[in-house]
C-alpha cells in the first residue's frame, strides 16, 4: 500500500514539473518587430512562394499575430503569391528566429511564418535559353510563370518559340506600335510576317491585376472575343508562332542571402506576339 501512494506521490510530482516546464516555456516565448509595417508596399510588390524544397515533407503552418493559434498550412497555397510585409523575431530560451508577417495579393489571408518558409520569387533570364524545348519547359513548370501558361492556354495551337520571345523581350510594345485600324503593331519583326502583338490588350497587366493570373486571363480572352478572335480563331493560328514573356514583380538576380524583400527590388515586364514564319 505504502509503495501505491509512493508510486502515486512521484507520477503527481512528474506531472506537476511538466506543467511547470511548459509554463515558463510558453513565458519566455516573445515577439518582437524588427522592420515597419508595411516594407513591401506600393507598385513595387515582391513576389514570394512558399519554399518547397524546405516544406514539401512535412506542414509549414502560417499563425496569428500573436503566435498563439495556428491559422493556415502553406502547403494548402502552394500556387500563392505571397508578400512580406513586415518582419519579426521570436526568442524562446535566447534561441532567435525570424518570422515574416505576409499576405495575399488580395490580403484577405495575413498572418506570421517561420522565416525559412517563404521564398523570393525570381525569373529566369531569357538568355540561358539556347532551343525551344528549354524555354517551354520552363514556361510550363516555373512558379513565376501562371501568367505564361494562361497566355499559352488561349492559343493552345500556336508554337512558343525561344526566339519570337527573345525579340518581344528586346523589343517591348510601345503605344506608338498600335494601328489605328486592328489591335496590333506593324513594326518588323525579322523573319516574321501578319504581326499581332496587342499593345491595348496589355493595358489589362495593370499593378491591380498582376497577380491574379485567371482573372487576367479571363479578362484577355473577353478582349479577344469581341476584336475577333475568338477562341475558335485562336485555335486555328496553327501556322502562327508565340513569343510570351512573363517577369511579374519579380526579379532576376539570385535570391539574398536574407530573403528580405527590401534589398532585391521587382520588376514587371509582359510581352506577348504572334506571328507567321517566312519560309
Amino acid at each position: 500500500m505504502r509503495k501505491i501512494i509512493q508510486n502515486v506521490l512521484l507520477i503527481g510530482i512528474v506531472f506537476g514539473l511538466g506543467i511547470i516546464f511548459n509554463t515558463s516555456t510558453s513565458r519566455a516565448a516573445t515577439l518582437k518587430s524588427t522592420s515597419p509595417d508595411n516594407i513591401n508596399n506600393g507598385g513595387n510588390w515582391v513576389t514570394y512562394f512558399p519554399n518547397l524544397t524546405k516544406i514539401k515533407s512535412h506542414n509549414a503552418y502560417m499563425w496569428n499575430m500573436k503566435h498563439t493559434k495556428k491559422i493556415h498550412n502553406l502547403n494548402s497555397y502552394k500556387n500563392t503569391d505571397w508578400y512580406i510585409v513586415q518582419t519579426f523575431t521570436r526568442t524562446v530560451n535566447s534561441k532567435k528566429s525570424t518570422y515574416f508577417k505576409v499576405t495575399n495579393f488580395g490580403k484577405k489571408i495575413t498572418g506570421l511564418v517561420y522565416g525559412g518558409y517563404p521564398i523570393k520569387a525570381k525569373v529566369t533570364p531569357i538568355t540561358s535559353f539556347n532551343n525551344d524545348l528549354s524555354y517551354k519547359n520552363y514556361l510550363e513548370s516555373s512558379q513565376t510563370q501562371k501568367l505564361a501558361r494562361g497566355l499559352m492556354k488561349l492559343f493552345p495551337n500556336s508554337k512558343v518559340t525561344l526566339k519570337l520571345s527573345k525579340y518581344i523581350h528586346d523589343n517591348p510594345m510601345t503605344e506608338t506600335d498600335v494601328t489605328s485600324n486592328q489591335p496590333g503593331y506593324t513594326s518588323n519583326v525579322p523573319g516574321y510576317k501578319d504581326v499581332f502583338a496587342p499593345e491595348k490588350a496589355r493595358e489589362i497587366f495593370s499593378p491591380q491585376t498582376l497577380a491574379l493570373s485567371f482573372t487576367t486571363i479571363n479578362k484577355l480572352s473577353n478582349y479577344f472575343d469581341t476584336h475577333g478572335y475568338n477562341a475558335q480563331k485562336r485555335a486555328s493560328m496553327k501556322d502562327y508562332e508565340l513569343g510570351v514573356y512573363v517577369q511579374n514583380a519579380v526579379s532576376t538576380t539570385a535570391n539574398d542571402k536574407n530573403n528580405m524583400p527590401a534589398s532585391t527590388p521587382a520588376t514587371t515586364q509582359i510581352e506577348f506576339i504572334l506571328a507567321k514564319p517566312i519560309n
